[in-house]
């Protein structure tokens, strides 16, 4: 009888992750893991120590501990690209391609101008999942047009 509820307590636990991650956004799903992964070190830490094993533990990641520096060092490190080893300037820009990369033609004003800066900058800056090289152009192309300083 204990291992049926047990059953039944999983599946209810596991049908409330489910529901939550339906609903959830991605920083809500990213505190989610870092509370279980603290939760589960937290875990693994008080058995190892009241099983007498704490200190091999201690030892072994103290072992590992550069080979696991390196992994994450080279997962976070970003090449620089050609294209992204500078922001590009206002003043790297023709007028033609300021209108061009905020979609605008002709003679636009300086409402229109934010407007369509706005728009895209909505969908495109990088807290959106959007690219910091294509901000980066649409920032130098409305100071292009606005006839601001870089």
């Amino acid at each position: 009888m204990p291992y049926i509820l047990g059953v039944i307590a999983l599946l209810l636990a596991l049908y409330g992750l489910y529901q939550f991650m339906l609903h959830a956004n991605t920083h809500q799903v990213k505190s989610l893991f870092l509370s279980a992964a603290v939760l589960g070190v937290a875990i693994a830490v008080v058995l190892l120590a009241l099983t007498g094993r704490l200190p091999a533990a201690i030892g072994v990641l103290a072992a590992l501990a550069p080979i696991i520096m390196g992994i994450l060092r080279a997962r976070t490190a970003k090449p620089a690209t050609p294209n992204e080893s500078r922001p590009p300037r206002s003043q790297d820009l023709t007028r033609a391609e300021a209108l061009d990369i905020l979609g605008l033609s002709g003679e636009p004003e300086e409402k229109d101008i934010q407007d369509a800066y706005r728009r895209l900058m909505k969908s495109m800056h990088p807290d959106q999942q959007g690219s910091p090289w294509v901000a980066e152009r649409l920032n130098a192309a409305r100071d292009r047009l606005l006839k601001k300083k870089p």
